[in-house]
C-alpha cells in the first residue's frame, strides 16, 4: 500500500488502470502510430538512415512524455518522495521496454538509447530521489532498479552469446 495516494485511487483501485485512457493518452498513441507507420522506405536512399532516425526519436520521446504525463497526473496527490520515485520507477520500465524492443527488431539505436536512459535513471535515483526518503522506500527502489538492470544484462549477454575463441584454440580432451 502506498502512503499517501490520491483518494480517487486509494479509494478505487481498479480505476488506476483506466487513468491511462483519456482524450490526451489516445491523441498520443495515435500519433506515435503515425509516425511508426511513416514510410520511410518510399524515400531516396541518402534520406532513409537520417529520416528513420528522426521518427524513432520522435516516436520515443513522444510515447515517454505521453506516459510521464498521466503518470505524475496519476502520483500528484502523493505527499512525499513517492512521486519522484514512481517517475523513476515509470522511466526504468520505459527503458526496460525500449531495449526489449530494440532486440527485437535489431535495432541498436534503441538498445543505446534504453542503456542512456538506465544511467540517467540510476543517477536520479542516486542524486535526487533518495536524498530525503525512508529507509524503507530507499531499499524498495534500489531492489526494483536491481532487478531492472539485472534483467537488461543478462538480456545483452544472452544476445551477445558465448565469447569467441581463438582459431587456435583446442578444446580439452580433444
Amino acid at each position: 500500500d502506498l502512503p499517501g495516494v490520491g483518494k480517487n485511487l486509494q479509494e478505487n483501485p481498479i480505476a488506476f488502470p483506466a487513468a491511462f485512457v483519456n482524450v490526451r493518452f489516445v491523441v498520443a498513441l495515435a500519433a506515435i502510430a503515425a509516425i511508426a507507420l511513416f514510410p520511410v522506405r518510399r524515400l531516396p536512399e541518402a534520406d532513409r538512415r537520417m529520416a528513420g532516425g528522426i521518427l524513432l526519436l520522435g516516436a520515443l520521446g513522444l510515447g515517454y512524455v505521453a506516459g510521464l504525463v498521466e503518470v505524475v497526473k496519476a502520483v500528484g496527490a502523493m505527499n512525499n518522495a513517492w512521486p519522484d520515485v514512481l517517475v523513476s520507477v515509470y522511466t526504468t520500465m520505459f527503458a526496460a521496454a525500449t531495449l526489449l524492443v530494440g532486440f527485437v527488431r535489431h535495432d541498436p539505436r534503441l538498445r543505446y538509447t534504453a542503456l542512456g536512459a538506465f544511467g540517467v535513471v540510476v543517477l536520479k535515483i542516486g542524486i535526487h530521489d533518495l536524498g530525503d526518503a525512508a529507509i524503507p522506500l530507499r531499499i524498495r527502489v534500489t531492489g526494483v532498479l536491481g532487478l531492472v538492470l539485472l534483467a537488461a544484462a543478462f538480456a545483452y549477454a544472452r544476445k551477445q552469446g558465448p565469447p569467441a575463441l581463438p582459431h587456435d584454440h583446442v578444446p580439452e580432451g580433444a
